[in-house]
């Protein structure tokens, strides 16, 4: 009896535990190709943004990142890859010191810097970079590209 009763009830539980796993992959797949794509969108960005005279000079375009960035590993992908004949370099930091003395062309915002958006924002208009991030809003407290 407690055989038989184990089977009829082995493929129910089997289904629902597929079920709440295939479930799971799939929303942590869904996150990584959003980044995926997020990262693609922005070096697409970096290739089509005509830069300033003062940020025409020099061999490197540089991608600044500010603050937790959960897909960093995504987007070292992109150093070292060619725009234009210029390189691609990389900077990450948490604070806007961090990355002051390295001329970014684009500042990548992440969401955990909402609180200190509009200094972030009134910092990097001074040095003429490209503001992208996933913060709600973004794009109306004056930041240009929001995903």
């Amino acid at each position: 009896m407690r055989k038989a009763l184990f089977h009829r009830l082995l493929l129910p539980i089997t289904m629902l535990l597929a079920m709440v796993f295939s479930g799971f992959f799939m929303t942590a797949h869904a996150q990584k190709s959003e980044n995926n794509i997020k990262v693609a969108f922005i070096y697409n960005f970096l290739k089509f943004v005509e830069w300033s005279p003062s940020k025409s000079q020099g061999t490197n375009i540089n991608l600044c990142v500010l603050g937790n960035h959960p897909f960093a590993d995504k987007l070292d992908l992109l150093r070292g890859r060619s725009v234009y004949s210029r390189t691609i370099e990389v900077h990450y930091g948490n604070f806007m010191r961090d990355i002051s003395t390295q001329n970014c062309h684009a500042l990548y915002i992440s969401l955990d810097k909402r609180p200190y958006l509009v200094d972030i924002l009134k910092e990097s208009a001074r040095s003429e970079m490209l503001t992208i991030s996933d913060i709600e809003d973004f794009s109306k407290e004056v930041g240009m590209i929001q995903f």
